[in-house]
């Protein structure tokens, strides 16, 4: 990554960060090999999350070069 992903990064999560009641759930859609998540199985762990907190829970998709829309 480069110095200005990284900045960027953390500036995007401080901003998340402000309320500190929220939680942030990040998932890296470009992982490999067997750790892969198939898209239903992602969605029931956010729906997971948000029906035990519906107002506080932020979702982060993490995109790779090879991913371009979440």
């Amino acid at each position: 990554m480069s110095e200005g992903e990284v900045e960027s990064a953390t500036a995007a999560l401080r901003d998340l960060s402000k309320n500190s009641r929220s939680r942030v759930l990040a998932y890296f859609r470009g992982v490999r090999g067997s750790k892969v998540l198939s898209e239903n199985v992602w969605k029931g762990i956010v729906a997971k999350f948000k029906d035990y907190d519906p107002e506080n829970t932020i979702c982060v998709e993490i995109l790779s070069p090879d991913i371009q829309t979440p």
